[in-house]
């Protein structure tokens, strides 16, 4: 059964020398939803699809459904590549990968609901541009999202992912959580400094509200 209290699940890995990541994988495997080899291979399907969504927009202008919104993505890339960017390599191209990711959910096109749809930009723009900028590989960013799935999991099991429920704070905020939580581990982090990490982005957006313009959130 899964541990679902940081502090007990943090103590569990130390002594037995784990990673958030293969916590996730050995859960997995016991729950009988495949082997461990059957179960990367489906995480790294759902790394392509993050792979496009976080490329499309980048390259050329995508509209909302509504033609509320859009576009964005495409003029900040063009922006980010003149490399005047105050917020560096990493940050900026994580700015660009998360607006391309959220354009193609507005206009109805496939990305990963991760942990929802609304929210679905910020852990691929973390998980990618982090790998891209500190040249790590597909299987380390495949163990990058299995620890973002770790403290989902805690997170949904202990409060709400849902939006409707629990505002941007529950949708956004649990995605940075796991973003930050992902990156630790993808640069050797322990568990312990991955879960500070997540605490960190999530108290960052508590009270965040949602602001529909003119009753669409997009």
């Amino acid at each position: 059964m899964f541990i679902l209290e940081a502090e007990k699940l943090t103590a569990y890995l130390e002594q037995e020398k784990l990673r958030l990541c293969d916590y996730a994988l050995m859960q997995e495997t016991e729950a009988g939803t495949g082997s461990r080899q059957e179960l990367r291979g489906r995480m790294g399907q759902t790394l392509t699809v993050m792979e496009r969504s976080v490329q499309k927009a980048r390259r050329e202008p995508v509209r909302s459904v509504s033609g509320l919104t859009g576009g964005n993505a495409c003029l900040y890339e063009s922006y980010r590549q003149t490399g005047k960017s105050i917020l560096g390599e990493m940050a900026s191209l994580a700015a660009a990968m998360a607006l391309s990711c959220s354009e193609l959910n507005a206009s109805m096109q496939c990305i990963v609901a991760c942990p929802t749809a609304g929210s679905c930009g910020i852990v691929p723009a973390v998980i990618l541009s982090c790998a891209e900028t500190a040249g790590l590989d597909r299987e380390r960013m495949i163990d990058g999202l299995f620890t973002a799935s770790a403290v989902g999991i805690l997170i949904g099991s202990r409060a709400t992912l849902a939006g409707a429920e629990g505002g941007c704070q529950a949708e956004c905020g649990s995605a940075a959580a796991m973003g930050a939580a992902a990156v630790v581990e993808m640069l050797g982090g322990t568990p312990d400094v991955a879960f500070h990490a997540a605490a960190m982005a999530l108290k960052n957006v508590l009270g965040l509200s949602c602001d529909p313009v003119a009753g669409l959130v997009e």
